[in-house]
């Protein structure tokens, strides 16, 4: 009798796992928007929904006409993390739905603007956190949650793991004419990197003598043995896409480890400090092209609530090709914890686009911003804030006419804003 009654609870059981979930149909809703971006034409946006909450079961690329208009929506799967356009391609990273499955990534073509097609898919075992890629450029690059990075090739639609660094690095910048990507340290979940002024007098020679003169060393870890751990949050890598395809080109990529010799220290002043000290920089979220200048892009720096390190920093490349850093703006309260950021010629204006965040993830507070500042003189600035999370500003795209497509990830909406620089910046309407 026990063994029956038993057997019975077993198959109903098992029936009750083989029972399919019913989740209702996305369609053209919105659902966890995680990012946002736009056409080269800015006609067309699109809404990256990643139904983190499996309120449906799959997620979409909701395409938009430039008055916020729902023209279609491409199923794609649950959990994805970020998109990106260039030219007629459009990129998606997504996360693994468990823990025995690989993330992915998906390529679609953007011939016809309003329908994007999909090319190829890839498999990853890693979790992505942003993509770079640039509009005829033979090579993309993703990196991951644990310091990987990898690079595609459009030419034979290839993705290979050529890198693993010490920490992870978010803000990427792409130089195509160079053949160089920049990567920088970024503090992924909680902050927990901070920046550190020290004294860089002397040169330590191989002898272990001290010599005058100032190496980027600071002097207090010049003989410490765990030099290479302490420093790797404070340098910038430079990974040299031509020097690597040149060497090699039959087993292009290579090697997947990091590189002494493809770092670099970074430091740029601010505040009291002396002739001989320098304060080091690390937790760097995001970084945007110039549209302008080809030698100079723009990356935003988190710091943490009561320091200084929150800033807007202008990068210009060197002949050397190492990189020369200016502040453009420090954190104030509409423009603290930087974010994504996006510089584009709006109105024939220059405009620094920025989101600005705290949730409750890294912080017992709760603050977003979406800010446009214009980079002429003299600064025009204007923000929107929420301190709730349901009408949270989070990732964004614009285009040239000054519509701005804003994700409210926890809100499960867009929000779309006009932007007339040194005018106003004002939210039209919210969609859902």
């Amino acid at each position: 009798m026990l063994r029956t009654l038993l057997l019975a609870i077993f198959v109903l059981f098992v029936a009750a796992c083989a029972h399919e979930e019913d989740f209702p149909p996305l369609g053209k809703r919105i659902a966890s928007p995680v990012d946002v971006a736009v056409s080269d034409d800015g006609q067309h946006f699109y809404v990256l929904n990643a139904d983190y909450d499996r309120t449906y079961d799959h997620g979409s690329i909701l395409v938009l006409d430039a008055t916020g208009k729902k023209l279609r929506a491409i199923p794609i799967p649950r959990l994805a993390r970020n998109l990106v356009v260039a030219g007629d391609r459009l990129l998606v990273t997504f996360d693994r739905s468990t823990a025995r499955d690989e993330s992915a990534i998906q390529l679609y073509d953007l011939s016809e603007a309003s329908t994007p097609k999909l090319q190829k898919s890839w498999a990853i075992a890693c979790m992505p956190l942003d993509t770079v890629m640039r509009k005829d450029f033979a090579y993309f690059f993703i990196s991951c949650a644990q310091g990987e990075l990898f690079i595609g090739n459009y030419t034979d639609l290839s993705l290979k793991h050529v890198r693993t660094y010490s920490h992870p690095r978010r803000a990427l910048h792409l130089d195509p004419q160079r053949g160089l990507l920049y990567a920088f340290v970024t503090a992924v979940n909680r902050q927990r990197f901070n920046d550190v002024t020290l004294v860089d007098r002397f040169t330590l020679s191989e002898q272990g003598e001290e010599r005058e003169g100032a190496d980027d060393i600071p002097d207090a870890w010049a003989r410490a043995s765990d030099l290479a751990l302490r420093s790797r949050i404070f340098q910038y890598a430079i990974y040299d896409i031509f020097a690597a395809r040149d060497a090699k080109p039959t087993a292009f990529p290579w090697q997947k480890f990091e590189l002494s010799d493809e770092l670099h220290w970074l430091y740029f002043p601010r505040g009291q400090e002396s002739d001989d000290s320098k304060t080091y920089r690390t937790n760097f979220y995001d970084s945007a092209p110039d549209p302008d200048a080809q030698d100079s892009f723009y990356l935003s720096q988190r710091g943490a609530l009561d320091s200084t390190s929150n800033n807007i920093v202008r990068a210009t490349i060197a002949e050397n090709r190492k990189l020369k850093f200016k502040v453009i703006h420090s954190a104030d309260d509409e423009l603290r914890f930087p974010g994504d950021i996006e510089v584009r010629s709006i109105n024939a204006t220059k405009t620094l686009l920025s989101n600005s965040f705290l949730s409750r993830v890294s912080s017992s507070r709760v603050f977003f911003a979406i800010t446009a500042r214009t980079l002429t003189q003299p600064h025009w600035q204007k923000s929107c804030t929420s301190q709730q999370r349901h009408a949270s500003y989070y990732r964004f795209a614009a285009n040239e006419h000054g519509t701005v497509v804003v994700s409210s990830f926890y809100g499960n909406r867009v929000h779309i804003f006009q932007l007339q620089p040194e005018k106003d910046f004002v939210c039209t309407k919210s969609i859902e």
